[in-house]
């Protein structure tokens, strides 16, 4: 248990474990009230035979001017009150940890993607998402849940402890355990809250998917949220998802344990009921019965904390394994690489270079960029083009950024690429990827992408929409730029979400333009546009893969990649008729196959 105490502690942040240790208070008052009302209890059932004797300690209870054959009533009813009010009283105690528990749970997912954002484009195409995934999804969840049930656990520690020493002072020798079958009571009362749980459980179904499919398109499209240093927008868009799924997860929580505080509150009422009953009987009270009463109402709370502890503590073993996967990766979040970085202030103006250039992904595999040489001017409109693994994505992740590599160099300006801050040299930049990532949120936020709306903000995005043409369908929607991606009424086509993607580069600017096959789904006209405007905006280079012979008449060069190496370069008049890529690139277009 110290172990696991240490972990937890080790992941959450010190406001989460004060409120932990707020939560865990508030279970223990809940187990002193309980106490309270089996103590009341006990009280009456020991005094209802004998309101002398009663009336003779109290003499406050004489004070009420009643008849003193009601004062059992009167008692019992005031032990009622209670036990209502008592009931009451946990349920909204037991609501504020469910969904406190279940926010603390959402902030550890929270952490393990940080985590996951801060790595390198390299280690996570060297890694499974789907490994990712499940860390975020399944092992922070049972996570949160070994939180709660350790919370739990200490409060039925201390409810036995609190009845064990009350029995103590009472007559042990007296020993007897009243057992009251409540099945009946409990498969009504469930009936009654079942389709609230399944109503509210579908509820939860709907956003965990929905936050898993933002996590997949996420981890997806992790190029982008790399370049773009997006990592705080996108985890203030999850966390406002993750709160939903939350506070539906904790509110289901806790509707699930309502029937169990009904049952014990009715089986209270029926004892006190039945002892009343049995004062206005001309029956003497047997000190036997009183016994098994007292002892009955008290094993009613304590065999089910003893239970309890078993059941919450096998159950927070169980799950170990998860929070000794998500413990380390959490303790080991990095700033990112760029901060170590001398050059924090670049800007491109002249040449990038790359010479003698070579990168495998692995070693002893064969290399997916070999003793490439190649010199990008500044102002040049450069489309790289060539056959599925030849390394043209390789060359763009290299030019971003995104990995080193193996043997060569890569200057800019004159200056090594390795010597530069990460985050400044790709603010040179602008990248439009072919599957564009975009967030469950509105379209708005899917262009600014985590960006802060700074004072001209709307202008720069009023700009962005004209130049993307993604403005031609968005102003036709009923909340127009604030429309939600998830919005069961919006279908976005291919060339629709590729004009976002435009319009995302447009807004956030740079020097340098680089489109990896961002038109593909974009027929010729709206293609046209969009390379015009491109053409008249201020990137001084631009840079594209594309496999559309339509687009090569927009560049000054053209350079043909096979098996690592630049095959040939030049114009699009000057290879049409010499490179056999190419060649067939423009049979293949005109006979309409894409």
């Amino acid at each position: 248990m110290l172990t696991f105490i240490k972990s937890i502690h080790s992941i959450i942040s010190k406001k989460d474990t004060s409120l932990i240790i707020r939560m865990s208070v508030i279970l223990v008052i809940i187990s002193f009230i309980e106490f309270f009302g089996l103590a009341m209890i006990s009280f009456l059932i020991i005094n209802i035979g004998s309101m002398d004797t009663l009336v003779s300690r109290f003499p406050v209870l004489n004070s009420l001017g009643l008849d003193q054959s009601l004062l059992p009533l009167v008692l019992s009813l005031f032990v009622c009150a209670y036990a209502l009010f008592s009931i009451s009283i946990s349920i909204s105690f037991l609501k504020f940890v469910s969904l406190n528990s279940q926010l603390i749970a959402g902030r550890i997912k929270l952490k393990l993607i940080d985590y996951y954002l801060s790595l390198g484009w390299l280690e996570h195409i060297q890694n499974s998402s789907a490994e990712k995934i499940s860390r975020i999804q399944n092992d922070a969840t049972y996570v949160g849940q070994q939180i709660l049930f350790a919370m739990h656990l200490f409060s039925r520690f201390a409810l036995a402890l609190i009845i064990t020493a009350a029995l103590l002072f009472y007559n042990l020798a007296v020993t007897g355990i009243m057992v009251i079958s409540l099945t009946l009571s409990y498969f009504v009362i469930f009936k009654y809250f079942k389709p609230r749980i399944s109503k509210n459980s579908s509820i939860v179904a709907k956003e965990r998917d929905l936050a898993l499919r933002t996590l997949t398109n996420m981890f997806g499209s992790i190029k982008e949220i790399i370049f773009y240093n997006s990592r705080s927008g996108v985890l203030s868009s999850f966390d406002e998802m993750n709160i939903k799924v939350a506070s539906s997860e904790g509110i289901n929580m806790y509707l699930a344990q309502i029937p169990r505080f009904i049952i014990d509150s009715l089986l209270l009422i029926a004892l006190v009921l039945f002892a009343a009953f049995y004062s206005t009987q001309e029956i003497s009270t047997n000190s036997f019965l009183m016994n098994i009463s007292i002892y009955g109402v008290a094993g009613l709370k304590l065999l089910p904390a003893f239970q309890n502890i078993f059941y919450f503590a096998s159950e927070i073993q169980a799950r170990s394994k998860y929070l000794n996967n998500i413990t380390p990766l959490i303790n080991k979040i990095t700033t990112q690489e760029s901060s170590k970085l001398s050059e924090n202030n670049f800007t491109f103006e002249k040449l990038v270079e790359f010479s003698n250039v070579s990168f495998s992904y692995e070693t002893g595999l064969k290399e997916a960029i070999r003793d490439l040489n190649i010199k990008i001017k500044a102002g040049k409109k450069i489309a790289i083009i060539g056959p599925s693994g030849s390394g043209k994505s390789t060359f763009i992740d290299i030019l971003l950024g995104f990995i080193n590599p193996s043997i060569g160099e890569i200057t800019i300006d004159g200056k090594s690429l390795k010597k530069l801050n990460q985050i400044k040299y790709r603010e040179n930049f602008a990248y439009v990827p072919q599957k564009l990532f975009l967030l469950e949120a509105s379209l708005r936020e899917n262009i600014i992408f985590g960006s802060r709306e700074s004072t001209n903000f709307k202008d720069r995005l009023a700009k962005a929409l004209s130049a993307s043409k993604a403005n031609t369908f968005i102003d036709h929607l009923s909340d127009g730029i604030e429309t939600l991606v998830s919005d069961s009424n919006l279908s976005l086509s291919g060339g629709q979400k590729q004009t976002i993607g435009i319009a995302r580069a447009m807004y956030h600017g740079g020097k340098i333009l680089v489109l990896d096959e961002a038109t593909s789904a974009m027929d010729s006209g709206l293609e046209e546009k969009i390379m015009d405007e491109i053409a008249h905006s201020n990137f001084k280079t631009v840079i594209a893969i594309t496999h559309k012979p339509s687009m090569l008449k927009y560049f000054d060069k053209i350079y043909v990649f096979n098996e690592g190496t630049i095959e040939a370069h030049g114009t699009y008049e000057d290879l049409k008729s010499t490179n056999q890529f190419l060649s067939e690139m423009i049979d293949v277009s005109k006979r309409g196959v894409n």
